[in-house]
């Protein structure tokens, strides 16, 4: 008997994530974002950047970060190249999931 594959394909959300627009839109949310009661610092394990140098998209794979939320992380983490990631990073801004879609949320409804 064969083996059996699962699907292990992540799901990727909805496309709208990923357009200018929405980059945009969380860009000139920035300072809301980041200055968020429920946004929090976090100190990343070295061992998981190690793990993912030069790879901030499998750092946030590895934190449990949904993936079409890669994009919003990047900006407010001021990493706008996934391959930017060295061993001098130390520290994290994690926007709490219930803000992030407020956000989507408000976009949505600003693309009607």
């Amino acid at each position: 008997m064969g083996k059996h594959f699962t699907n292990t394909a992540r799901d990727e959300g909805e496309e709208i994530y990923y357009t200018d627009d929405y980059l945009t839109f969380i860009s000139s949310h920035l300072r809301y974002i980041i200055n968020h009661p429920s946004t929090k610092n976090v100190i990343v394990d070295p061992t998981y950047v190690h793990k993912n140098l030069h790879d901030f998209d499998g750092l946030l794979m590895d934190m449990g970060v949904r993936y079409e939320d890669f994009a919003l992380m990047r900006i407010v983490n001021n990493m706008p190249n996934p391959t930017d990631l060295t061993e001098a990073f130390e520290g994290m801004i994690l926007p709490d999931n219930e803000l992030i879609d407020q956000l989507k949320s408000l976009f949505r409804t600003t693309m009607i």
